[in-house]
């Protein structure tokens, strides 16, 4: 039996939320030990983990927040108990990442409803996976590139990473900026009107 425990992409827990569980990097990794609740409940206290990866995406989702689920195999502490689906443990040690074939294998599973066209559909939810998970992302080239943009229109604009639609919009709170974008606006309205 593969047991697998789903986590956000800075290895957080997908349900609970918190900070993050693991370091992303550290094999094997001892989750520390948790009280467990060998109840008849399907949610309960434990490291939760499944063995049917196709229901691990019912639970965690396949990209909770814009980034895909990372897929771990774990190997449980003794006192495993099933409920339902999940199944929970007091300890975990996070083994390995799941393979591409395991991680298409779950996807299969949960696009099973879509009958004669699941592998379809599981292929093409295969691929936002591995887009999502911005395997060409780079930073760094993204603000050279906008650097050379400003620099082209001769805008003395700075730079500022921001970590949130939040944050970005927070940037744009400063007065020029929003004259700049209202005298853009009305131009482009009298523009209309002259046409």
């Amino acid at each position: 039996m593969i047991a697998y425990k789903l986590l956000t992409h800075d290895f957080r827990p997908p349900v609970q939320g918190g900070e993050p569980i693991w370091d992303g990097k550290t094999f094997p990794f001892d989750l520390p030990p948790v009280k467990l609740d060998t109840s008849g409940l399907d949610c309960g206290f434990g490291w939760n983990f499944v063995t049917d990866l196709a229901e691990g995406f019912k639970i965690a989702r396949l990209w909770p927040n814009g980034w895909p689920t990372v897929v771990t195999v774990v190997t449980p502490s003794a006192d495993a108990v099933e409920r339902g689906v999940k199944h929970r443990a007091s300890g975990l040690c996070i083994e390995r990442y799941a393979t591409d074939d395991e991680i298409f294998a779950g996807l299969l599973g949960l696009s099973r409803p879509f009958g004669a066209h699941a592998e379809r559909m599981a292929s093409e939810q295969f691929a936002w996976h591995q887009a999502l998970a911005r395997p060409m992302r780079n930073p760094s080239a993204v603000a050279d590139s906008l650097r050379l943009a400003l620099q082209a229109r001769d805008l003395n604009w700075g730079l500022r990473e921001c970590d949130s639609a939040w944050e970005t919009r927070a940037s744009w709170a400063s007065r020029d900026a929003w004259d700049a974008w209202d005298a853009w606006d009305a131009g482009r309205i009298w523009g209309a009107w002259e046409a």
